[in-house]
């Protein structure tokens, strides 16, 4: 009877670790549903700003403008360096000048917008969400809204063509094994992107892959 009564409370062992298992896998995939059906939501509310007025192109020049590292969502602050939602706003801008003085000394007729990854600081890391100014779902609404404003500031030279590379920071799971492209939250900043410029004749949207090319002066 004892040993009976052992194997009998060893297999309901057995079948509760099973149970808890599929219930934290229930779990993650409605964890991911929850960010995405979120995001989705928040988009509804992205507002594009306004520079300056349409200019027609007077050369054939292509121009390859490249984001990287935006990290949005990062906080910190020390004797050397800062950076915040504010900080990120303000840097933004202050690239969409210069890069709009230099087009107006050279009117382009093409411009490729290049996206090396790391939009956002992500939820890979946990010290990435401690120190985080912002959860993954603003940092995502934010950065699709002030990239959206910098492609049409760009937008009023000529065509804006934009690329987006996957970060590692976009990633949903540590394990590399886990993570399927999919999942990448770099995508929803291409599809909150594509939404907004759906109409534009302007501004197309590419949407985002872990390898990007185009071609320039008929050169890949």
């Amino acid at each position: 009877n004892t040993r009976i009564n052992k194997k009998k409370a060893y297999l309901r062992r057995l079948n509760e670790l099973k149970v808890k298992d599929m219930e934290d896998e229930l779990k993650k995939l409605h964890k991911k549903d929850y960010y995405m059906n979120k995001i989705i939501d928040a988009m509804k509310d992205i507002r594009v700003k306004d520079y300056e007025n349409i200019i027609n192109p007077t050369s054939k020049l292509t121009y390859i403008v490249n984001l990287a590292d935006l990290h949005v969502g990062a906080y910190f602050e020390n004797d050397i360096n800062s950076y915040s939602l504010d900080e990120f706003r303000s840097r933004m801008k202050e690239y969409a000048d210069f890069v709009y003085s230099e087009m107006i000394l050279f009117p382009p007729e093409r411009i490729i917008v290049s996206n090396l990854g790391d939009s956002i600081n992500g939820i890979i890391n946990q010290s990435n969400r401690i120190e985080a100014e912002c959860g993954v779902i603003d940092s995502i609404v934010v950065a699709t809204e002030e990239i959206a404003s910098f492609l049409k500031h760009l937008s009023y030279f000529g065509e804006v063509e934009y690329y987006n590379v996957y970060g590692n920071h976009s990633k949903i799971h540590k394990d590399k094994i886990l993570n399927i492209e999919e999942e990448n939250l770099e995508r929803l900043i291409t599809w909150g992107l594509s939404s907004i410029f759906s109409n534009s004749n302007r501004i197309k949207i590419h949407p985002a892959k872990d390898v990007i090319g185009f071609e320039v002066y008929k050169k890949l």
